[in-house]
This record gives C-alpha cells, sequence and structure tokens, in this order.
C-alpha cells in the first residue's frame, strides 16, 4: 500500500484534525437525528480525506456496560444497546469509506464492560461468554465492512490466558 497516514479522529476529547472541523464526541452524535449525524460525519469525512489522511482509528465500537458506565469516558462510547452501537458504527463506517478512508473499529474484544481503562494498567473484561452476547456484537455486525479492527490491551477469561488481548494468538 505504501505510506499510510492515521489519525485518531473519533470526535470529541479524540481528535487530532479538530482544527480542520470539529467533531462531537460519539456519545453526542449518538443523541442526534441518523440523518443529521450521517450528513456531519460524510462531510467531516471528505475534509479528513483532503487532508491527506488514509486511515481513521475510529469509531469506537465498545458497548457501554449494562448500568450505562463508561470506563474511558469522555463521551467516547455511542449511547445504546449492541444493535444500536452497530448501526451508529455503520454510519461511521460507511462516511470514512465513503471518502476512501480506512475506518479501525476500536477496542477488540470489547472495552465497554472492562474494569476500568487500559491506559491506567491492567484491565479485565466479563468472560468471553459474556463478550459473546453484548460486547462482540457490533464486530460480527460489521465484519465483512471492510473496516480494519485495533486489538485493545484487555484480559478476557476464557480467551487470553491472563495476558491483554494485543498480546494473545487466541485473541487475535
Amino acid at each position: 500500500h505504501g505510506l499510510l497516514v492515521a489519525t485518531d479522529e473519533e470526535g470529541g476529547q479524540v481528535q487530532r484534525l479538530r482544527a480542520l472541523q470539529s467533531l462531537p464526541s460519539q456519545e453526542a452524535i449518538s443523541q442526534m437525528a441518523a440523518l443529521d449525524a450521517n450528513a456531519l460525519l460524510v462531510d467531516h469525512a471528505r475534509i479528513v480525506a483532503a487532508a491527506g489522511i488514509d486511515v481513521v482509528l475510529g469509531p469506537v465500537v465498545d458497548v457501554r456496560a449494562v448500568d450505562g458506565s463508561d470506563p474511558l469516558g469522555q463521551g467516547r462510547l455511542f449511547v445504546g444497546d449492541p444493535s444500536t452501537v452497530a448501526a451508529w458504527g455503520a454510519l461511521y463506517v460507511d462516511a470514512w469509506e465513503g471518502a476512501g478512508i480506512t475506518p479501525v473499529l476500536k477496542h477488540f474484544p470489547g472495552h465497554g464492560s472492562a474494569s476500568g481503562d487500559t491506559h491506567d494498567g491492567h484491565v479485565t473484561t466479563p468472560s468471553l461468554d459474556v463478550l459473546l452476547t453484548r460486547d462482540l456484537v457490533p464486530y460480527a455486525t460489521l465484519a465483512g465492512s471492510g473496516a480494519a479492527v485495533m486489538i485493545g490491551h484487555l484480559d478476557v477469561p476464557g480467551l487470553t490466558g491472563g495476558q491483554p488481548a494485543s498480546r494473545s494468538p487466541q485473541a487475535v
């Protein structure tokens, strides 16, 4: 592929190209009307593509815990159940790909129900059996979409043997 230029462009606090155009957080966007959100995302994707970006590290398709909590904070997670998160993720994927950019789904196998933020230390998720019914739904729904996947540094009981998923052959 030659040289690829990538950037974090989730929106909100995790947006490296804010100077080009501010993008609301995924939490805020998931509370907008879908048509308005789609128009905003398509416009933003065109602007990012015109800046020479090939890969965008986003969207985050982690599903919030059942109690609605968000271990990452900063509005990084969509609001809604697994199928709603997948639908919002698909809007982002379509917008990025429509502009010729490869999106990267984050943070496989799911950070939403994790015990904390992996930036702060060791984090464990619920067991693989639980992830299959909730956190992995957006990934299964978006499989084959053309999006890449970023593997998180998450210890998954029943999958990673105490290692982070990012270092686990079973998770990869």
